[in-house]
């Protein structure tokens, strides 16, 4: 079976004789996500799309804070549990977290980067692009399209972050473990709906 987290964990829990043949650490080759917006509305308001990221990336570095691990556990459980997945203990929740990389402002524009170096091809340009030569090796439709990582993956909002003093300070700001999310949300007075489409920012593995 190929299953992902936390499901990963809880399937080995209640099955102790269950063995992993093989994962993305096993490969280096994690699996990332992204935050999804349209193209026409992100450019009707970059300065948004802007203070949104600096609010999830101070959220990233509260995560990424090991003092803060109690507190990202019952993050992490409620989430699973709004989103319907099964009641998973605290140690697959721990390994959950403990196991995946996260990335700071600094790192995910490192990933982003393309240059003359790597011949304009960004680390997530070729990950993307792995990772569609993957699923097609198992289904010749699984992709059915293939843009290109370039028509999706867009440095442009990170970059805003980053060259924006305010934004920047924001993304490494400390959170405090008592409200981390109302706390970053309301320092920067955010409204937003979920829109389709992508901006190809790395969240975590």
């Amino acid at each position: 079976a190929s299953l992902w987290s936390p499901n990963t964990y809880a399937y080995r829990e209640a099955n102790r004789n269950s063995e992993v043949f093989c994962n993305g650490a096993d490969l280096d080759f994690p699996i990332l996500g992204g935050i999804v917006v349209r193209d026409e509305w992100a450019q009707a308001d970059p300065s948004l799309v802007a203070r949104v990221l600096a609010v999830y990336l101070k959220a990233v570095g509260f995560m990424q804070n090991k003092e803060n691990l109690d507190a990202v556990i019952e993050l992490s459980r409620d989430f699973y549990e709004f989103s319907g997945v099964p009641q998973v203990s605290n140690a697959a929740l721990e390994s959950d977290i403990m196991l995946r990389p996260l990335f700071n402002l600094d790192q995910q524009l490192g990933l982003l980067n393309r240059n003359l170096d790597n011949r304009g091809i960004s680390k997530l340009d070729e990950h993307y692009s792995e990772l569609e030569r993957f699923l097609n090796a198992f289904d010749a439709n699984a992709v059915d399209q293939n843009p290109g990582p370039r028509e999706y993956i867009d440095d442009t909002y990170m970059k805003l972050v980053s060259e924006d003093p305010v934004l920047r300070e924001m993304a490494y700001e400390e959170l405090s473990a008592d409200a981390p999310v109302e706390d970053a949300a309301e320092s920067v007075d955010v409204t937003i709906s979920i829109q389709p489409g992508f901006l190809g920012i790395p969240v975590f593995a």
